[in-house]
């Protein structure tokens, strides 16, 4: 007897009986309630890949190296504890999680490490310990200094319309995140450049707040550009709250569909374009003295894949990689290099101007392009990358994932599906089945055993 046609009970021991059939009943009422995703396009349609995962690293690994613009979401199940994570693409994720209730809508963005992200803030205080603070005027303020540093720095507008601002206050905390359509090379930069704005003694002024114990605090939350950071999502709220976040009042954003801000709002949801970099110096409080200036504090300019690093490097030679940037929505990587000017378009070095290569990481392709204006539609004819390097992207044994300071690899109480999560499209490989689980016929679960979608009848 195969494993999979064995009887629930046999499969997770006796005692776990009542528990499956409780999941087999949710999995009913689930087929007769939940929209399918239909594929319009089925060409140019988003994957329908959809897997949970108990472990971060594991759900990191699977959307790096499966195509179709994967993320990972994090996710908290009202009758587990810990949260469980989730690789979906981003419009199939959102098709099903806003048929939630919205009280079990506690889902995350994982800002991705080493990711292009897009310029993003936390906003916060106690209101009991600010009576008379205006937040709606803190966070104009914010905006004016955060615009004005990507002028003074980039020379970058972000006008108010390109700035997502969401709600997710209360009667007792004024809570908001700000989107901006800025991308930076990844969120370790983001947190530097605002870190440096807000240290300036005007700004460190204007955005003092008092914290819940009486103690001098800040109004943007500086601790948010962690390693693969859980980010709440739109019209999520935190378990056991009824605070979701939605479209402020004061927002500029231009009102378009839920679907078109949740997709927007996604952090590290960017497309190939100006990829801003930090490179000044950062201001460290020291607890027992002054303020000092500390220099070489971002991570080293790596991309997801050395293998691929060393494989530019090889090509470029004498030249090297001075930056990469990856953009998991599209699985591209664009790598700009110093030292090597040449250019195909000209089949010479420019004088000034350095160039680019990027690499496709759906059909394991490799161009170059560069930053000269005269040749800003030019594209080289694509080269396949080795098979051993596409072996090793496939096989997922080269990827640089580092969960070290996340919030955690969660481990879920052993009961009947804990160990078994829903799929909407398996895994082919049988050595697999263990994780990857059974296909559905219609829709995904949000963390039922795939057992107790059997014998439903869609």
């Amino acid at each position: 007897m195969s494993l999979g046609s064995q009887p629930v009970s046999n499969f997770y021991g006796p005692q776990s009986h009542s528990r499956a059939l409780h999941l087999k009943s949710l999995a009913s009422k689930a087929k007769r309630s939940v929209i399918p995703y239909v594929l319009k396009d089925l060409l140019n349609g988003p994957s329908l890949k959809w897997k949970v995962f108990q472990k971060q690293e594991e759900a990191l690994q699977f959307s790096k190296t499966a195509k179709g613009g994967l993320m990972t979401f994090a996710f908290e199940s009202q009758d587990r504890n810990g949260r469980l994570f989730l690789s979906a693409h981003p419009r199939v994720f959102w098709h099903y999680d806003v048929q939630r209730p919205a009280s079990e809508r506690s889902t995350y963005e994982i800002v991705t490490e080493h990711a292009v992200c897009k310029l993003y803030a936390d906003l916060e205080f106690d209101k009991n310990a600010n009576p008379s603070v205006d937040g709606t005027k803190l966070v104009d303020e914010f905006v004016n200094i955060v615009r004005g540093g990507l002028r003074r720095f980039w020379n970058v507008d972000c006008p108010l319309e390109r700035i997502l601002n969401l709600d997710s206050s209360n009667e007792s905390k004024f809570s908001r995140h700000l989107i901006f359509d800025t991308n930076f090379t990844n969120n370790y930069h983001v947190g530097a450049f605002l870190k440096f704005l807000f240290s300036e003694p005007d700004a460190l002024g204007k955005m003092a707040v008092v914290g819940t114990k009486g103690n001098r605090a800040s109004f943007c939350d500086l601790s948010v550009y962690s390693k693969n950071r859980h980010f709440r999502l739109f019209r999520s709220t935190k378990k056991g709250k009824n605070s979701p976040f939605v479209v402020s009042d004061d927002c500029r954003f231009p009102q378009s569909t839920e679907s078109d801000v949740f997709l927007f709002s996604l952090i590290t949801n960017t497309t190939e374009g100006r990829v801003l970099e930090w490179k000044g110096e950062i201001l460290k409080s020291d607890r027992s003295g002054p303020k000092i200036c500390v220099q070489n504090v971002l991570p080293a300019r790596v991309s997801p894949f050395p293998i691929l690093d060393d494989h530019i490097n090889k090509i470029v030679s004498p030249g090297r990689i001075f930056s990469s940037a990856y953009f998991p929505a599209s699985r591209i990587i664009v790598f700009s290099i110093v030292g090597n000017r040449y250019c195909g378009n000209i089949g010479r070095q420019h004088k000034s101007n350095n160039v680019k290569y990027i690499v496709d990481l759906d059909r394991y392709e490799i161009y170059q392009k560069c930053f000269d204006y005269d040749c800003k539609d030019y594209r080289s004819p694509p080269t396949m990358l080795p098979s051993e390097i596409i072996f090793q992207i496939e096989d997922g044994s080269d990827l640089f994932v580092d969960c070290s300071g996340a919030l955690g690899v969660f481990e879920l109480i052993d009961e009947a599906g804990s160990d078994a999560f829903g799929t909407f499209e398996c895994d082919s490989n049988p050595s697999n089945a263990d994780r990857s689980g059974t296909e559905l016929g219609k829709f995904p679960s949000f963390g039922l055993a795939d057992d107790a979608f059997e014998n439903v009848d869609y």
